[in-house]
């Protein structure tokens, strides 16, 4: 209370808060004027977080558990980007003091933006623990909170953009550190816990910085030595949060088939350029001669500033190289590498290589910030990608160029502190030298924030309109909502599961959320992550190639109709417009048209295929070459059934394709008969083993050779990305493609770099053949195979 009581007390505080909010109406004051009516993204993850939290808070019967999308099941509140603690609160409070949930948008505009005040305080107070003038704390302070790299996250990642949450567990650290207690602990876990529930990123953002505090501590100082005074602050900071975090999803989520491995590890890293260049280019002529600046996936962005750019040779010296590593940089990494000796001998610090500051716990904080840097590289990773086989729960960090954030404040931090230490005998020289620290700073936090409102400033009428009385809601009034069961959106899109990726296409999600949210119907569709796989193929089956009986969940739970939000798009597929002309015409509005279907229409849509492929087998002229019925009177068509590798695995017949699904497989190699060039071919196979994780991420290439063998082209794509229809553990995979000459050979390829020698690649019935040409084989009693699909006779 004391330590409260003298905080508020603080002068510097007042200012910190009254500065930051004049630069925040400078800023953002259209947004703040009518916070409620403004949409900070109307598309992507920003227009998902919007919709997830709404829904959460108007239609959800359970704080823990969101219906939304992924019907009927549904998914736990912390893999929605709903943002617990703020949805559930206004949840709450909606329903048990007064109705607040109309007010949800600016609700959550406003955190967003307030959290660049509130990083701006607790800016201020730890350069104050630093003992800088508060004067200069209080520019500081908000100038780095406005440069910070978190604002850049107001477009989309909510849960991601609060801007205080690194500060204030430094905050915390240090006063622990300054006089440690297990109630200081406890507040520190208790934070952590609380901005976890946002996005479990924080948690291991605290993990970091505390995991190496307790570290460099056990290691250099006696008394935290003590176990007992380790493992209760150990316990308090790091367990209980995650603790906590893990009973919460035993107790309310029954799902055990995540992905243990999210794609993008490797992808969505950072790089020098993302963070000690303004602009990812090198301009001076001189230096782009041996400096190779890359892009840097938007994931990596993290620019520090000027002077932290500038000044972090002459901080970490001798060390300060390694962030440049590179092999096509090798000439710039030795100018930084002598340069960096050079400094540490003038500056006299032969003796201490670690020691950057005169500070312990300033240079714990830098190097902590250092290591997050070299991690948000995914080094070592990077260099060795099979090293993330034994990388553990790390694999989980889909973007681990954030951790690129934890060195924007510790350099920050670091730097101005530096520049307030220099020792300068002139006082005006000293004055002149902060003042122009501050100018160049805030020059940085400008270029931050200058275009950022324009972005922000959206609006999305429809939703705005809460009685529907404009004609762009007419269509509301004629839906009975409670006549079905749930919303099917055409284009369907599926992202979440990390196996299976069907992104949204057109204006699908969009006009997904706006009828849900209008209607209070969740949605077969997903936008969410770590989403169950088993579920997923439950849930896509709606929109593949019908092959078998549909028996899924979805018709076991209600047998109410499907509301279709039909998007106007040229990208419907084929299955789509079936279930389409299968539906009846209800409304439409300027964007998409409504239509009913009926449940039994699912369960009957392949009744007819063997039927219908007996009949074909009968009635058309057909060729037989090789067992196999052709419409085309010469072979054009390959086809293996890998009958002669006999296994118990097999899709079908007595064997299959097997191979260690890391290798490079060639499923295939030779030349297509009668090969023609004016036409596409269609590749088609069984891959197996799709209900285990990261399989069908496995890579399918197509190699292009000349008659001499040379190679001249090639094609990839991912299995999960080639599906048309699933049957048990099995998907069938579709690859179009053409050739450029009649002689050409072709090489089909797969493997999976993300899975170990362990795994086991299954292939069967891989066919090559022209589009227009149609294969067949029956099975008397048994199946018909038409173009490799396999239709079961109904009574066997």
């Amino acid at each position: 209370m004391k330590m409260f009581l003298k905080v508020i007390k603080d002068k510097g505080i007042w200012i910190t808060i009254l500065l930051s909010a004049v630069v925040l109406i400078t800023f953002y004051g259209k947004i703040l004027k009518h916070p409620n009516q403004v949409y900070f993204s109307n598309s992507g993850d920003g227009l998902q977080s919007y919709y997830t939290t709404l829904y959460h808070i108007k239609y959800d019967s359970s704080y823990s558990h969101f219906q939304g999308m992924n019907y009927p099941y549904g998914e736990q509140v912390l893999f929605t980007n709903c943002q617990p603690p703020i949805s559930n609160t206004i949840k709450f409070i909606s329903r048990n003091i007064i109705d607040i949930s109309d007010y949800t948008i600016g609700i959550i505009n406003l955190m967003m933006l307030l959290s660049i005040v509130i990083a701006a305080v607790f800016l201020y107070l730890i350069l104050k623990e630093f003992n800088l003038g508060w004067i200069y704390s209080v520019f500081i302070a908000v100038g780095i909170a406005y440069l910070s790299p978190l604002i850049n996250r107001f477009p989309g990642h909510y849960s991601l953009s609060y801007v205080f949450t690194i500060p204030v567990v430094i905050y915390l650290l240090i006063k622990f550190y300054k006089n440690p207690s297990w109630e200081k602990s406890l507040v520190t876990g208790l934070f952590i816990l609380l901005m976890a529930t946002f996005h479990m990123y924080n948690f291991a953002f605290a993990a970091f910085i505390l995991g190496i505090f307790w570290i460099i501590q056990l290691i250099s100082d006696k008394k935290y030595r003590k176990w007992k005074f380790a493992m209760l602050n150990i316990s308090l900071q790091i367990i209980l949060p995650i603790l906590v975090i893990n009973v919460w999803l035993w107790l309310t989520d029954s799902v055990n088939d995540r992905t243990s491995y999210p794609w993008g590890f490797l992808e969505y890293k950072s790089g020098w350029e993302g963070i000690f260049l303004s602009d990812f280019k090198v301009d001076a002529p001189f230096l782009k001669s041996f400096i190779h600046a890359r892009q840097i996936e938007w994931e990596g962005w993290a620019y520090i500033g000027h002077l932290p750019a500038y000044l972090f040779l002459l901080l970490f010296t001798i060390w300060g190289c390694i962030p440049f590593f590179a092999i096509n940089n090798f000439g710039f990494f030795l100018i930084l590498f002598l340069s960096g000796v050079i400094i540490h001998i003038l500056l006299k610090k032969r003796l201490n290589l670690f020691t950057i500051t005169d500070n312990k716990l300033l240079n714990i904080f830098l190097w902590t910030g250092f290591l997050a840097m070299l991690f948000s590289f995914a080094w070592p990773f990077a260099f060795s990608h099979g090293l993330l086989h034994y990388a553990g729960p790390l694999r989980q960090f889909r973007g681990i160029a954030r951790f690129s954030w934890i060195f924007f404040y510790t350099i920050n931090i670091g730097v101005f502190y530096y520049i307030y230490r220099l020792k300068i005998n002139y006082k005006f020289l000293k004055y002149a030298m902060l003042v122009l620290s501050v100018v160049v700073l805030y020059y940085d936090a400008y270029q931050n924030n200058k275009n950022m409102q324009g972005g922000l400033n959206n609006s999305i009428p429809i939703l705005n309109d809460k009685q529907n009385i404009t004609l762009e809601n007419q269509w509301v009034s004629l839906i009975e909502s409670k006549k079905y069961q749930s919303i099917i959106p055409l284009p369907f899109f599926h992202v979440g599961s990390e196996n299976i990726w069907i992104d949204p296409k057109c204006q699908s999600m969009y006009n997904a959320f706006i009828v849900s949210l209008k209607t209070g119907l969740p949605m077969n569709a997903v936008l969410m992550s770590r989403t169950s796989i088993s579920q997923t193929y439950d849930n896509i089956q709606l929109v593949l190639e019908p092959y078998h009986t549909f028996d899924s969940k979805i018709l076991r739970v209600s047998q109410k109709p499907f509301l279709l939000v039909v998007s106007e798009c040229e990208e419907i597929s084929r299955n789509e417009k079936v279930l389409i002309s299968k539906s009846e015409f209800i409304t439409n509005s300027e964007n998409f048209s409504l239509f009913e279907l009926r449940a039994e229409t699912l369960k009957i849509l392949s009744d007819s295929l063997f039927e219908n492929s007996e009949k074909e087998i009968r009635s058309k002229k057909l060729f037989k070459i090789d067992n196999i019925l052709s419409s085309d009177s010469l072979k054009r068509f390959i086809y293996m059934n890998y009958n002669d590798n006999i296994n118990n695995k097999a899709y079908n017949g007595k064997g299959c394709y097997t191979g260690n699904i890391r290798k490079y497989n060639a499923i295939f190699e030779g030349s297509i008969p009668n090969a023609l060039t004016d036409t596409d071919y269609v590749l088609s196979f069984w891959f197996g083993k799709i209900y285990h994780d990261v399989f069908p991420r496995t890579t399918v290439e197509i190699t292009y050779c000349d008659s001499s063998g040379k190679v001249y082209n090639a094609d990839y794509r991912s299995v999960q990305n080639l599906l048309k229809t699933i049957d048990n553990d099995w998907m069938l995979a579709d690859f179009n493609f053409r050739l450029k000459n009649e002689k050409d050979k072709i090489k089909i390829t797969l493997w999976n770099d993300d899975l170990s020698d362990s795994d086991t690649l299954y292939v069967d019935d891989l066919m090559i053949r022209p589009a227009l040409v149609n294969t067949y084989y029956e099975q008397p009693r048994q199946y018909v195979m038409k173009n490799d699909r396999f239709y079961k006779c109904p009574t066997k």
